[in-house]
């Protein structure tokens, strides 16, 4: 029986020890939604009633890979980011009509139109192109934290949080060292040494 880790990243997707024709039967489950059966998912796939050797082995496989853990997760992985943008459209729809409403602005009449009609264009111009800009980036924005929301996180074992804990002390005192004066010189001390390294023939004057 194949160890498998849930606590990985994307653990829907097809690991390493998992056939092509497992994880092709899982798909087929996984894509019948939350009540989905293996047995439902078997004869989906075969477009008829499985034999009951076939059966077995997709039950087999279920069992093996966890389908429905994995199934689950992948269900909620993709609901979150079907929720993300959702809102992502209704911030999007909502910004639209508070710059349509600031250029729907009546320009002024008569000579006040003639003087400041250019200057009323020109405004409303930027303000288009503004809003396009901000439309854009804001759009970028919120894609790219959609996508950083729906990925799981793989956690880190205790053997990994250790491990940083340890580099954290050891790079710790360098850090220190290297603040205020203290730093500067040491800074200056190491490339003065690097350089007398390279060209030992020629004195320095700092």
């Amino acid at each position: 029986m194949p160890k498998l880790d849930l606590e990985v990243e994307s653990v829907w997707e097809r690991q390493p020890e998992e056939d092509d024709e497992a994880y092709r039967a899982f798909v087929v489950y996984r894509d019948l939604g939350p009540d989905a059966s293996v047995a439902a998912a078997c004869r989906k796939a075969l477009q008829r009633e499985p034999a009951a050797e076939e059966l077995q082995q997709w039950e087999q496989w279920a069992l093996d890979w966890l389908w429905e853990e994995r199934a689950r997760r992948y269900r909620e992985a993709t609901d979150e980011a079907t929720q993300r943008a959702r809102e992502l459209t209704e911030r999007w729809r909502r910004t639209r009509e508070f710059f349509d409403r600031a250029d729907e602005r009546p320009q002024p009449k008569g000579f006040a139109g003639v003087i400041l009609g250019p200057w009323h264009q020109m405004v409303r111009s930027y303000r288009r192109w503004a809003r396009d800009y901000a439309e854009r980036r804001y759009l970028m924005a919120q894609e790219a934290a959609a996508k950083r929301s729906a990925r799981p996180k793989r956690k880190r074992t205790l053997a990994e949080r250790w491990t940083l804990f340890i580099q954290r002390l050891r790079s710790a005192p360098e850090a220190e060292e290297q603040k205020g004066l203290r730093g500067r010189l040491f800074k200056l001390r190491t490339r003065a040494s690097e350089l007398f390294k390279t060209r030992p023939g020629r004195v320095l004057l700092i």
